[in-house]
């Protein structure tokens, strides 16, 4: 995908315990102390996009939040005026969530009396 003069592209990753998600772009990149603050919804800085869009960066640190409940990560590589990689890896569903979700499914049925 081509924005302006810039690039994004959306790729994925899989091995026998994780799904990886990243998407790269070639905007105006984030400095590295920047990057520590990320997914800090406290620390959030307001700073302009390629297009001169406003973000403070809050939804990373929401996605951040999503992946640490389901036990992911998320991760961020930059070089200023290069761009930016975001990735996140989750683990792929397995036997083991299927007996917890179903454990889950069973205390969450009322019995009949």
């Amino acid at each position: 995908m081509h924005l302006n003069d810039g690039e994004v592209s959306v790729s994925y990753a899989c091995d026998e315990k994780y799904v990886r998600v990243s998407v790269k772009d070639s905007g105006i990149g984030i400095s590295t102390d920047k990057i520590n603050r990320l997914f800090n919804p406290e620390k959030s800085d307001v700073q302009l996009g390629t297009d001169g869009e406003k973000s403070s960066g809050l939804g990373l640190s929401v996605c951040k939040e999503f992946c640490d409940i389901l036990q992911g990560k998320i991760e961020v590589e930059s070089t200023e005026g290069l761009g930016s990689t975001f990735s996140f890896a989750l683990p792929k569903y397995s036997e083991e969530h299927r007996e917890l979700a179903g454990m889950k499914e069973k205390q969450a049925t009322p019995t009949g009396h």
